[in-house]
């Protein structure tokens, strides 16, 4: 256990390393779904089926939230933030399709135009950045090595996009899971 105090005034509460990872987690994202933060708490600590790392993690959550350390909205979306970016819950979505649930050891969410920045595979690391269909930024923000995939908000056309480099479009489906395609 480790001793955590979260801002002025708030009361010290012992954490397990669950807890501490996944403050982590958040911190580097700002915020994620309770099912989200589950999958990561599964690769991170190999447990053995996905019921036993959600009822983990909502024990987790619902501790800390308590503790004052975390917030829960009424759609179960834990933030550390004043706010909830649903592009940013998707990008993480997307990251944790592309990783086939075994999420990557480097992830950050970055801003409102580059929404999350991860890296895949070994050897040879693959770097993404995955940008916001709606308000891309210059292609010049984007890392040379990243390979980038544009979140598509719905009626939005890939010609729209001005980016030189190839792109990755990921269209959200009506059951949560993304459709890939790329740009001729």
């Amino acid at each position: 256990f480790a001793a955590f105090a979260a801002g002025k005034g708030a009361r010290l509460m012992l954490l397990t390393k669950q807890q501490k990872y996944l403050l982590e987690v958040l911190e580097r994202l700002s915020c994620a779904e309770q099912s989200q933060l589950a999958v990561l708490l599964q690769a991170e600590f190999s447990f053995s089926a996905l019921d036993d790392a959600m009822r983990v993690t909502n024990a987790c959550v619902r501790q800390m939230r308590s503790g004052g350390l975390l917030q829960i909205s009424e759609d179960g979306i834990v933030y550390v933030c004043d706010y909830v970016n649903i592009e940013t819950l998707n990008a993480i979505a997307v990251m944790l399709e592309l990783s086939a649930a075994h999420p990557p050891e480097e992830f950050r969410a970055v801003d409102r135009h580059i929404l999350l920045r991860f890296l895949l595979g070994e050897p040879g690391f693959k770097q993404f950045a995955i940008v916001s269909g709606s308000d891309p930024p210059p292609e010049r923000e984007i890392r040379r090595d990243e390979k980038i995939i544009v979140l598509l908000p719905d009626g939005t056309k890939p010609e729209t996009f001005s980016y030189t480099r190839p792109v990755i479009f990921a269209i959200r489906q009506e059951n949560g899971t993304h459709r890939f395609f790329a740009r001729k």
